[in-house]
């Protein structure tokens, strides 16, 4: 059972009013980080509000697919977690933040009064990995005369990403991409393409370039090769 059904229940059995109102403020209401950075989150309850005392939670609704944890969890404030509450506020600081971490932060709030209310507030939080990209080429061992041009784009949330190959050739063998990103242990991804090109078209310091399209990037991230070496511009 989550935690919203839970607090449905207890206060259906409790009397105790439930509400989506303005008098709890929770900033930022949307973020956007990269991995590794620090996210503080602000939750306060109106001072105009008849509220005597106000007893603060801290959620987690995670939307990683692939996330080993639960896709709801209470937040203890403790490890990269650290949370900080005074009479009417309360304060959420994450550090280090991982992939894992992007989904929505809830901020709840038992407020007692002459009633008993409880209030609550989300805040969505979309944490981006930058991705890393390599290019390097080898000789088919099946054919000297083709070679193989491999583009590998790693360490990247989210996983929707656009990868193409910037040439000059009229005529290339033909190029494999493959079909959906692979998933790492860290819960970032990695994807490859393969492009063939016969040894007769590609000459000495001509330049082949693989380009990369990606949410966290603020300009598409490309590299260039040549027969010689690499040159890469970020």
């Amino acid at each position: 059972m989550s935690w919203m059904k839970t607090g449905l229940m207890t206060a259906y059995l409790t009397g105790v009013l439930l509400s989506l109102t303005d008098d709890l403020f929770l900033t930022p209401q949307s973020a956007t980080r990269l991995i590794g950075q620090r996210l503080e989150l602000n939750c306060n309850v109106n001072k105009e509000r008849d509220c005597k005392d106000a007893q603060f939670f801290w959620r987690h609704r995670h939307n990683h697919v692939n996330s080993n944890e639960d896709a709801e969890r209470e937040i203890q404030g403790k490890g990269r977690f650290s949370v900080s509450t005074e009479s009417l506020s309360s304060s959420l600081v994450i550090t280090d933040l991982k992939v894992t971490d992007s989904g929505y932060f809830n901020c709840s709030v038992m407020c007692v009064a002459n009633k008993m209310e409880f209030i609550w507030k989300s805040s969505q939080v979309e944490v981006r990995a930058v991705p890393k990209l390599n290019l390097h080429y080898q000789t088919s061992s099946e054919n000297p005369n083709i070679l193989l041009l491999t583009c590998s784009v790693v360490g990247f949330y989210p996983p929707n990403i656009t990868l193409s190959w910037d040439h000059s050739f009229h005529e290339v063998t033909h190029s494999i991409l493959a079909d959906v990103p692979t998933l790492l242990q860290d819960g970032t991804y990695n994807i490859s393409s393969i492009l063939h090109v016969k040894t007769s078209l590609w000459s000495p310091g001509e330049e082949i370039g693989c380009v990369v399209n990606h949410s966290s990037l603020t300009r598409p991230l490309r590299k260039n090769i040549t027969r010689e070496g690499e040159l890469e511009w970020l």
